[in-house]
């Protein structure tokens, strides 16, 4: 289950939108929380991932690194809208 739980960690990390590096040039304020995008996307892998394996009752690998992409995205999406600034 340990093994289970670092794999879905690691595809909800790379589930993660890229950090825009080094250009565009960051706006000026507050700088942008990526390392909370990260955590989010982490903790979103494994909650699809499980959602995956005993909601939907897949054992697959394969199956749940589905899960836990789409979790680990929407987890992190959701943060970076949270987070962005509101435009006019």
């Amino acid at each position: 289950m340990l093994v289970q739980l670092v794999y879905w960690s690691l595809v909800g990390w790379c589930g993660t939108p890229p950090r825009p590096w080094p250009f565009p040039p960051p706006p000026p304020g507050p700088p942008d929380p990526w390392w909370m995008k990260i955590g989010l996307g982490i903790a979103g892998g494994i909650a699809g991932g499980l959602l995956v394996k005993s909601g939907l009752g897949f054992e697959d690998m394969v199956a749940t690194s589905f899960g836990a992409f789409a979790g680990g995205r929407i987890f992190s999406d959701v943060a970076g809208m949270v987070m962005s600034k509101p435009t006019a």
